[in-house]
């Protein structure tokens, strides 16, 4: 015989294996030794590496290499994880980084690089990554950054550049970033800023300078950042804060901290280029006062901080007073006098005003009384503070009034303004209870009602025939005899008569002695038996 016609064994063997393979589905990714994968998410952490893990999968969508001790990164160190959209790189030793070390992952987004040993980055350093929104270079030795360094960085949101040794800034550094809303340039070593650093970012709401070597604070260098809203100059230098030339007025400015610096004088026309500041930081400054034109400008200024300031509690100083007399908030406490001599040490509300340094000011608006609360009522240290805090200043004593006989007809003042604060939960808790009581008194009467019922009702639903109804109506007897005597109910009697009961045996031939046979009195008994047929009544 020839040849079989069927398909050779060798290929239903492939097939066969071929289905195995998809019967146990894909492979997962390989899992670097001492690391932990989680999906395409790589955790290599705290191993020590000094080097990238050679068998992590290039399909991993997010890398963490922190805290290990990787030195430098390479030319497309990174190229085959082209799928990464977050790089965790901080805590670690890394010093050179070359120009092309992140060729290969365009989908970065979020690049962390803190706490390494970074002194330069070349300009074309991020121009392989740029959907970058979150970059941080913090803690790094950087000294200097190059002018076109941010230069393909356009949908950055937050830059940290915080803890480097930075000295200046390019001019146009931020050029590009117009996607930018945070920026962090705190503790370095910046002397002066100019008009063009900050330069095409109008989106940026809050901008970090504490920290630096500034002496002094232009508004006008700002002038481009039309939706700044917070900035942080804290701990720096500045002994003069100008509004610029022409005068600049930043309408979009909410918080404005100039604490730990060096002012003596803050003007009028310099917080009137900040309508709009809502919080104010003067902590720890060499102020000595602050006008009343300068608070007047800042109609929006809910929140001052002045401690540790030199105040001179004089009265210059009153609008000052005045404001936190005002306001009473948590900060008043601290603000404490340096001079003159017998003022120091106090603070501003107590000198000026238990002092009478302020004559002119009005007497505030008295109090409502406050009934004193329990010892456990929510107080403790915390709630005594507070009350220390907005506690008025003491008044001198004033001379004892002479008392008043009281009127009988007519009730006092005082009385009346009791009841009129009368609680609101009083009136509800007596209107309630008023309810309830209704409401009880109308449940017992519809109980009684149920339980007994109409008497009438049932002497007219009673089968009674009518030679007999006549004579236990007489008798006072109301019961029903239907088919014999089924029920007995008492007839309501005048008061002082006693009740009687009587029943009628004249009943006809043998009807008459089955009746007798069946007759019930009241009380549950049977008739008496000494009953005769020409009997006519019978007291029960």
């Amino acid at each position: 015989m020839g040849r079989g016609t069927g398909p050779p064994l060798w290929l239903g063997a492939l097939l066969g294996a071929a289905l195995c393979t998809s019967a146990r589905g894909p492979a997962r990714p390989a899992c670097p030794p001492g690391c932990r994968c989680d999906g395409r998410i790589v955790y290599c952490e705290s191993l020590g590496l000094s080097d990238l893990p050679a068998d992590a999968s290039p399909r991993a969508h997010g890398l963490s290499l922190r805290y290990n001790a990787l030195r430098e990164l390479g030319d497309g160190a990174f190229a085959r994880f082209r799928h990464l959209t977050w790089l965790y790189l901080d805590h670690n030793h890394v010093g050179p980084v070359a120009a092309d070390a992140f060729r290969g992952i365009r989908k970065l987004k979020e690049l962390i690089l803190t706490s390494n040993r970074v002194s330069r980055l070349s300009n074309s350093t991020f121009s392989a990554v740029p959907n970058l929104r979150n970059l941080d270079l913090s803690y790094n030795r950087l000294r200097r950054l190059e002018p076109r360094l941010f230069g393909a960085l356009r949908k950055l949101q937050t830059l940290h550049l915080r803890a480097n040794a930075l000295r200046a800034l390019p001019p146009l550094l931020f050029r590009d970033c117009r996607s930018l809303e945070f920026l962090d340039l705190g503790h370095n070593r910046l002397r002066s800023v100019s008009r063009r650093t900050f330069a095409g970012l109008p989106r940026l709401a809050e901008l970090h300078l504490e920290n630096n070597r500034l002496v002094r604070l232009n508004l006008a260098l700002f002038s481009r950042l039309l939706g700044l809203q917070m900035l942080y100059a804290q701990w720096n230098r500045v002994a003069e804060v100008v509004r610029g030339e022409p005068p600049w007025v930043w309408s979009s400015l909410r918080k404005l901290d100039l604490a730990g610096n060096e002012l003596v004088a803050l003007s009028a026309d310099t917080l009137a280029g900040v309508p709009n500041l809502q919080t104010l930081h003067l902590d720890s400054n060499r102020l000595r006062v602050l006008g009343g034109e300068a608070l007047a400008t800042l109609r929006s200024l809910r929140t001052i901080t002045a401690a540790g300031n030199r105040w001179e509690c004089e009265r210059p100083l009153c609008p000052l007073a005045e404001w936190l007399w005002e306001t009473r908030g948590q900060w008043e406490g601290s603000v404490k006098c340096t001079s003159p001599q017998q003022l120091e040490g106090t603070t501003v509300l107590d000198a000026m005003h238990g002092r009478a340094v302020c004559s002119a000011r009005p007497e505030p608006p008295a109090r409502p009384r406050v009934p004193p609360t329990a010892p456990d009522g929510g107080g403790g240290v915390g709630a005594e503070s507070n009350r220390s805090v907005l506690r008025a200043p003491p008044r001198p004593p004033s001379p004892p009034e002479p008392p008043v006989p009281p009127a009988a007809s007519s009730a006092t003042p005082g009385s009346e303004a009791d009841m009129e604060r009368l609680p609101l939960h009083k009136v509800v808790t007596g209107c309630a209870a008023l309810l309830l009581s209704v409401g009880l008194i109308l449940l017992v009467t519809y109980a009684s009602w149920r339980r007994y019922p109409d008497t009438l009702r049932r002497l007219q639903e009673a089968q009674i025939p009518g030679p007999e109804r006549a004579g236990w109506a007489r008798a006072g007897l109301v019961a029903g005899l239907g088919s014999g005597l089924r029920g007995s109910v008492v007839a309501a009697e005048p008061p002082g008569i006693p009740m009687e009961y009587y029943v009628d045996f004249k009943l006809p031939g043998e009807a008459a002695a089955a009746e007798r046979a069946r007759l019930v009195l009241p009380n549950g008994l049977a008739a008496p038996r000494g009953l005769g047929a020409d009997s006519r009544q019978c007291e029960v």
